[in-house]
């Protein structure tokens, strides 16, 4: 699997193995690589749709959990979109 961005490497692998389960432990939360992808695709369409472009600034407000990694990813998938 090549690569170049983390949005990039979050769909291959949810591509190869969509029902791979990601954990997070303590939380007792886990997401499948597939609604990992979903997730973070979906986010960043909200970032666009409220204006966000690449090179604004966007904090992600969270603990270590599942939300966390959707709202880092959705910053990559949305500037990878533009």
């Amino acid at each position: 699997m090549s690569a170049a961005t983390l949005h990039e490497a979050i769909a291959a692998a949810a591509a190869l193995a969509p029902e791979c389960p990601l954990d997070f432990p303590g939380s007792g939360e886990y997401l499948t690589l597939r609604e990992l992808d979903g997730a973070a695709t979906a986010a960043a369409r909200g970032l666009v749709a409220a204006g966000v472009v690449p090179g604004d600034r966007v904090g992600v407000l969270s603990r270590n959990n599942a939300d966390f990694l959707v709202g880092v990813a959705s910053n990559y998938n949305q500037a990878d979109s533009q």
